[in-house]
């Protein structure tokens, strides 16, 4: 059985910025924020993920 995630980054992607939301399984929101549109952000925010994912074994 696949284990369901602990958390959902949703994206709206635009040219300059990107808007982020994060919310948990119960749909309550984490985070809300805009990021600028480069590797370098996306690289962080991918590597938050893999560090949340650790430490809640999720």
């Amino acid at each position: 059985m696949k284990k369901q995630p602990t958390i959902t980054i949703g994206i709206d992607l635009g040219d300059l910025k990107h808007a982020i939301c994060v919310w948990d399984a119960d749909g309550e929101v984490l985070e809300e924020r805009t990021m600028t549109n480069n590797r370098d952000s996306l690289r962080r925010l991918a590597q938050k993920q893999v560090a949340h994912e650790k430490a809640t074994g999720g």
